[in-house]
């Protein structure tokens, strides 16, 4: 799982499109396959989108 957070009811019913919800997000994150981790890497973006570069290979 990337982000876990809670958000109030009323900041959910008030969302929209453009409102950006602020999350913290782990730098050093494990890639798994099940319960299994098959790689560590840093999450950052690549071309607008979220992505993982792996540091290392299980």
């Amino acid at each position: 799982m990337l982000v876990d957070m809670r958000v109030p009811l009323a900041a959910i019913s008030a969302l929209e499109p453009g409102c950006i919800l602020p999350v913290a997000v782990a730098r050093a994150v494990p890639l798994r396959i099940g319960a299994s981790t098959i790689a560590r890497g840093t999450v950052g973006a690549q071309d607008d989108r979220i992505a993982i570069k792996l540091t290392q290979i299980a």
